[in-house]
């Protein structure tokens, strides 16, 4: 599947690392798998990794879906994580800031970034902390 997540679950981190190109259906499937891990934690805050991706089939249907089920997901709760999406192509970066858009006030703070150390240090990761779990792609 060319979308990966790992729980880190001392540093209540999600890693979602996207790679190729993902069709809408298995994008929506990837998020409905991550919020029925048993692992998952409404509180962890939720690192995208879209440089390895290739979001040309990616619909704006796809990304409201996306929010719509976030905001299922997180209704009545009071956790507020941030997610940090890592865009670095030109269109992977617009698509993010429609999806931040989307998804505005629904499961706390959003941000899209350029580079993975500026995510990293919103998020209060340390760098070079997760850097075994990106390499292993």
């Amino acid at each position: 599947m060319p979308i990966k997540y790992t729980i880190i679950k001392d540093r209540g981190l999600i890693v979602s690392i996207h790679t190729g190109s993902v069709p809408d259906k298995e994008f929506i499937d990837s998020y409905t798998k991550l919020f029925s891990d048993p692992e998952f934690d409404l509180g962890y805050n939720l690192l995208i990794d879209l440089r390895q991706a290739e979001s040309v089939n990616r619909s704006s249907a796809a990304l409201h879906t996306i929010a719509s089920m976030v905001k299922a997901r997180y209704q009545g709760s009071k956790q507020q994580p941030k997610t940090a999406i890592i865009a670095s192509s030109d269109l992977s970066y617009g698509l993010s800031r429609m999806y931040q858009a989307y998804s505005d006030a629904v499961s706390g703070e959003s941000s899209v970034f350029r580079n993975l150390d500026e995510a990293l240090e919103w998020l209060g990761v340390p760098t070079g902390a997760i850097d075994h779990i990106l390499k292993s792609e």
